[in-house]
């Protein structure tokens, strides 16, 4: 009897949905009213009748809906369906009640039932996937004292206690009380860990090397950072340790500690020691003590950097021994130097060490400019040596400068092909004869001081021009679809036209276009000249080659968010009507509609917090809480994205151009957002 009539009430409810999905207020009322008159009481169909009420337009009508909410909340005892509870958060949800208000009629049930875990555990997660922290660490903490063995809400409980107190918004109270507690619970963690820890099963304590990381995380927070050092040296919960498992995600968070902690002398230490294991000498050295099980994988950029501004910054504290150890840093970068292979950390470290000295005298002066000939002279034939040197040959004087660029130079033209060379050495040239050119642009052609005459920037495009026309017959046998060894040569030469632009030269942007076209015939998936030559079309008010091209970028997903704006901004003024699709420029994916791109941008931005959601559930799921608070940091800072602003202002603007306004509301989208503005206030 008791299934026959579940499956009646069943269909009954399933009656009232078709109702409330169709906006079919009145029977769907009527169908309540005349459950609750045949005697049926539950409080599913009590609060599924006021929230039809609520969606009545009839003021009356949401009065009552009102009056049946006030008198549902005052109940003793208190609702504990959870069916019912969630219509009735949405209700009040729907009549802008406070978080707290809402959170209240959960806590009633939840003191009620104690013991039933889908209760609370829907709690949270309604809370956790809206972001309302506060909610969330009422839930969690619910859920961790009433099931003490289960582990997940133990961690649940110490994430949402570390959102809530690390949310911008969070007040200096929440800041020590929730962080506080996020500490103890983890700091209990810690301390509970057996010397025989099973790590299939290791209840409340550490039980991976996430776990202390995610320590470490909170107590950096908290600034308990001798405590996290601590963790980290124990024999149970250290880098060594069996839950640490050796992870050298470890070892960068103690550098982060030790860095945020500005305990310059033991960072130096650290450092060193990590730095002098991993030198190929003591490698190959049997009998020298290692202070790592690392060796090798000690030559990481991060250490480099550590011991740099350890190095650096000990002065700074009148540390007595700080010049035995600058020159001892000196030696060590000097040891990586002479060996046989020499890694490209160590030389990056030897520019960094001597660029930290800035221009304070010109010994130091020299031997920047030494480090930066070797690297240019050991990467010239690589595409990353000019971005390994920008950094720090602006720290060169003027005329280090000049004579650094008599080097570079020099230095590509003794790569040149000789002879019945191959194609590889061709290629090779070719690129160091680019980074010399780079260099040429980004320390003397990119100045706007106006000291370089015109004659001198044509010059440098006819240099760049005359490379870009050597290098054409490299690539004759490349498919279109692949990057010619040459392209960067013909772009140097258009951000040069782009200076003469700025500078009054008006046909430089057409110039500029031809170029770029020219180069995309043979190389069509060159998605930096793409970019160029979207926003050259734009600046030159040619919306639609804007467009064409944009399209050929083929944007997907979060590049929605980070480079749609090279066409969408102001396109409105520019271009807002529909390109004939009769001259799309013979391509089926063109962009004929600008208001149809902007739909597709706003369209995937609305949808990408969703997919994000999914996966911070799954990886809540998964148990992998350091990877989940930086998630949820990520999602944040997605959600203050104000690209979707200036998208939602273009699309409204090219409705009001073109007489077609749109019918989307994005007010759902902007309603997450720190900016806190209404659809009707952006226009």
């Amino acid at each position: 009897m008791v299934l026959v009539e579940n499956k009646v009430n069943d269909r009954r409810d399933r009656q009232i949905q078709e109702a409330i999905d169709v906006r079919n207020w009145k029977q769907a009322l009527s169908l309540c009213e005349r459950r609750l008159k045949r005697g049926e009481k539950s409080d599913h169909l009590s609060v599924l009748k006021a929230r039809v009420l609520l969606s009545f337009s009839e003021s009356p009508r949401q009065n009552q809906g009102r009056d049946d909410i006030s008198a549902l909340l005052q109940r003793d005892p208190p609702i504990t369906d959870v069916q019912a509870l969630v219509i009735l958060q949405e209700c009040l949800q729907q009549i802008g009640a406070t978080d707290a208000e809402v959170d209240l009629i959960w806590e009633r049930a939840v003191r009620l039932r104690p013991h039933e875990e889908e209760l609370q555990t829907l709690w949270f997660r309604k809370n956790f996937e809206a972001q309302k922290w506060k909610g969330s660490q009422k839930a969690s903490m619910a859920l961790q004292k009433n099931f003490p063995k289960a582990r997940q809400y133990f961690y649940w409980a110490i994430v949402a206690n570390y959102m809530a107190a690390n949310t911008p918004t969070a007040s200096d109270m929440d800041r020590r009380l929730f962080g506080g507690l996020a500490h103890k619970l983890l700091s209990k963690a810690a301390a509970d860990v057996p010397t025989d820890i099973d790590l299939k099963s290791p209840g409340r304590t550490l039980g991976s090397a996430e776990d202390v990381m995610l320590l470490l995380e909170v107590c950096k927070s908290q600034g308990k950072y001798k405590e996290a050092l601590a963790v980290l040296e124990d024999s149970r919960t250290g880098i060594g340790s069996i839950i640490a498992g050796n992870s050298w995600d470890l070892v960068r968070g103690k550098l982060d500690i030790l860095e945020a902690s500005e305990m310059w002398e033991e960072q130096w230490n650290y450092c060193m020691g990590l730095l002098q294991d991993a030198l190929p000498d003591n490698l190959e050295n049997t009998d020298r003590t290692r202070t790592s099980i690392f060796g090798a994988v000690g030559d990481d950029w991060r250490v480099w950097t550590g011991l740099l501004t350890a190095a650096n910054k000990l002065p700074m504290w009148h540390d007595p021994n700080a010049v035995r150890n600058y020159t001892a840093t000196e030696d060590i970068v000097k040891s990586y130097s002479t060996q046989a292979k020499v890694s490209r950390n160590a030389r990056l470290a030897v520019l960094k060490l001597y660029s930290q000295e800035g221009a304070a005298n010109a010994n130091n002066q020299d031997r920047l400019y030494e480090a930066c000939e070797n690297h240019f002279r050991a990467y010239s034939t690589k595409y990353v040596c000019f971005r390994d040197l920008e950094p720090h040959v602006a720290c060169l004087d003027s005329s280090r400068k000049e004579r650094f660029l008599i080097t570079t130079s020099a230095c590509a033209k003794s790569v040149s092909p000789k002879g019945d060379a191959s194609k590889a050495a061709h290629v090779s040239w070719i690129t160091a004869e680019i980074n010399a050119l780079r260099m040429d642009y980004y320390l003397v052609i990119s100045h706007d001081d106006n000291a370089h005459s015109k004659q001198l920037v044509e010059a440098f495009i006819t240099s760049c021009l005359r490379l870009y026309k050597l290098s054409l017959t490299l690539g004759a046998d490349l498919p279109t679809s692949e990057r010619q060894p040459g392209d960067d040569a013909c772009i140097l030469a258009v951000m040069a036209l782009i200076h003469l632009f700025r500078g009054g030269e008006n046909t430089a942007l057409l110039r500029g276009a031809l170029l770029l076209e020219f180069l995309l015939s043979r190389s069509k998936h060159n998605y930096d000249a793409l970019l160029m030559l979207v926003r050259i079309y734009i600046s030159m008010g040619a919306g639609s080659l804007a467009m064409k091209h944009y399209a050929q970028l083929k944007i997907k997903n979060s590049q929605n968010a980070t480079i749609s704006w090279i066409l969408f901004t102001r396109l409105s003024t520019i271009h807002p009507f529909v390109v004939d699709p009769h001259i799309s420029f013979g391509q089926e994916t063109a962009l004929c509609d600008p208001a149809q791109g902007l739909k597709v941008a706003l369209e995937w931005q609305k949808g990408s917090e969703t997919q994000i959601s999914r996966g911070i559930n799954q990886i809540l799921h998964n148990g992998q809480y350091k990877t989940l608070v930086e998630a949820l940091s990520f999602l944040e800072r997605s959600q203050q994205d104000l690209q979707k602003f200036m998208n939602v202002i273009e699309s409204r603007r090219i409705g009001r151009f073109t007489g077609q306004s749109s019918k989307e509301n994005y007010q759902d989208l902007l309603g997450k957002s720190p900016y806190k503005f209404s659809i009707a206030n952006l226009f």
